[in-house]
């Protein structure tokens, strides 16, 4: 599914919602519109001359807020189809392009999707090991596929005495990145 059909899709939700939203259960229609928005805005990020940095599903984006840069989850989307039942046959193309069939259906169906040009082009992409290891995999595929630079955000696995050095120095380089990605100093005050 591209994604001007999701953006189509959340529209017809957010019209229907408008008119028939009950006063008190307005949490639905704000849920759908910022859905909408947030694809929306991945979908014209490149036509407005923004920068779109993908980011794995348990990687914080406000970082990539704060650099200007419009983040895309793209493992939240490849579930929002899946879960409509739409791109099971990106499956097969994930598959085909040597992703192993016993990874996550999402990681799988994301690489066919990717391969057939049906994502929004990331500018680069950053990542971390949650929630499972094909993403590990998962993430070094994707900036094959589009030629992008990329970033591992590597976490602790213990809470001992240096993990807190260890996460801050990850996130001193991951902030390097941004920078070198964006072209500009991170800003303090954002």
């Amino acid at each position: 599914m591209q994604i001007e059909k999701v953006v189509k899709s959340f529209q017809k939700r957010v019209d229907y919602l408008k008119a028939n939203c009950p006063e008190g259960d307005r949490n639905k229609l704000l849920y759908n519109m910022l859905l909408m928005n947030y694809f929306e805005d991945a979908m014209n990020a490149r036509k407005e001359g923004k920068l779109l940095g993908w980011a794995g599903m348990t990687a914080p984006v406000e970082l990539l807020t704060v650099m200007g840069v419009v983040p895309f989850k793209p493992e939240q989307y490849v579930i929002q189809n899946l879960a409509s039942g739409e791109g099971l046959e990106f499956i097969e193309v994930g598959a085909g392009y040597g992703f192993n069939r016993e990874s996550c259906s999402t990681h799988v169906a994301l690489v066919g999707l990717a391969k057939k040009g049906l994502m929004p082009v990331p500018d680069f992409t950053y990542h971390n090991a949650n929630p499972c290891d094909s993403g590990i995999t998962l993430w070094d595929v994707l900036p094959h596929i589009y030629q992008c630079p990329s970033f591992f955000l590597d976490y602790p696995y213990h809470q001992d005495e240096g993990a807190e050095d260890y996460l801050r120095g990850e996130l001193e380089g991951l902030v390097r990145f941004m920078e070198e990605q964006t072209g500009s100093p991170m800003d303090e005050e954002r």
